[in-house]
Parts: structure tokens; C-alpha cells; sequence
């Protein structure tokens, strides 16, 4: 495969999430060279990787998908990176959209789109996107992954008792929500 074909990589990490990669990044090739070296298929190219990152972004279509990072700057791992992830969400957008599932809601260019500001939500899909300013963490974004999957349930979202703090509401959403229970019960 030519970097023409693609600018997005899939690659696995040792605690089995994806890291998306772009073509052009220096970092992905030390990975997959020497990062991979260890591995009993030994050390590999980009070119060498038989599935590109939007693919398996639109393998999850139409089921909710919520993608979340933090900033490097507070320490999500650089190498992580942050763009190329959104530009595999919006280029797996068409694939959500084909089967009837609301997608990012931004064109299908992904080289053009520019992924939004930080603690800027695209949740009004079922493909979503934030990014907080927290670092290697999803504890920031819990907040409004768990309005957003009961909205994708179908479960009507409380109002807060006045007078509630954050933490608080947080904590009753967690407790009354479907979706831990769904969680929970998927093992027994």
C-alpha cells in the first residue's frame, strides 16, 4: 500500500487499544520497527499493516463509538497521535452515515478538517469525538460520555437537584445509568 492510498495507519499496543498513526510520522516507523522487533513476527513497516485505522473506526458502525484523548501536554503520550485519530473518525464517518448513523457531522475530507479545540465536544452522533485537557485519562470526559450513552440508549437524562455539585451528579449518573448495569451484566 503507497502513502498515496492512505495517510492512516492501525498499529496495536501492548494493552490491545489502537493507536492511530499517520504515514508521514517518524515515530510510527520506530515503532513498528523496532518496537515490534521483539514480537515473534519481528520489526515491520507502515506498509506492512493490513488494515488502515478508519477501517476499524467503521467496523464499529452503526453501534455508538465515543473517541476520547487528553493533551500531551499534561501527559497523553505524544506518539498517540491525537490528529491522525480524528482524521480516521471522520474518514470512518461515511461508513456510519451508509448505515443510517449519525457521523461527526464535518465533510468527508479528512486531510482538510481540522480536529476541534480542546474540551470541544462532537457528540450529537452516534460517532463522537472529544479530546479534554486532562492527560493519559478518560476520567475527564466522563462527564459527558455518560449523558451521551444514555442518550444513545434511549434514556431520558435527569435535571440536577439544585444545589448538586458536580461530583455528585456525576455519581448519581453512574449509579442510575443503564449503561453500567449493561456493563456489568455482560459477563454473567
Amino acid at each position: 500500500m503507497s502513502a498515496a492510498e492512505s495517510d492512516l495507519l492501525f498499529s496495536p499496543q501492548t494493552s490491545g487499544f489502537a493507536t492511530i498513526l499517520r504515514r508521514a510520522s517518524p515515530v510510527a516507523k520506530r515503532f513498528l520497527k523496532y518496537g515490534a522487533s521483539e514480537a515473534t513476527f519481528g520489526s515491520k513497516t507502515p506498509g506492512d499493516l493490513p488494515v488502515d485505522a478508519h477501517e476499524l473506526i467503521a467496523l464499529c458502525a452503526p453501534r455508538p463509538t465515543f473517541i476520547s484523548y487528553g493533551v500531551p501536554e499534561k501527559g497523553d503520550a505524544k506518539w498517540l497521535d491525537h490528529q491522525g485519530s480524528y482524521m480516521a473518525a471522520v474518514a470512518a464517518g461515511k461508513v456510519f452515515r451508509l448505515l443510517g448513523a449519525e457521523d461527526l457531522g464535518v465533510s468527508d475530507d479528512y486531510k482538510k478538517e481540522r480536529m476541534p479545540a480542546v474540551n470541544t465536544g462532537m457528540l450529537d452522533g452516534q460517532l463522537a469525538w472529544r479530546q479534554h485537557d486532562g492527560g493519559h485519562t478518560d476520567g475527564p470526559n466522563w462527564k459527558y460520555f455518560i449523558p451521551w450513552a444514555d442518550r444513545m440508549l434511549g434514556i431520558p437524562l435527569p435535571a440536577a437537584a439544585p444545589g448538586t455539585t458536580e461530583r455528585d451528579f456525576l455519581v448519581h449518573q453512574l449509579v442510575n445509568s443503564t449503561f453500567p448495569r449493561l456493563v456489568l451484566h455482560t459477563g454473567s
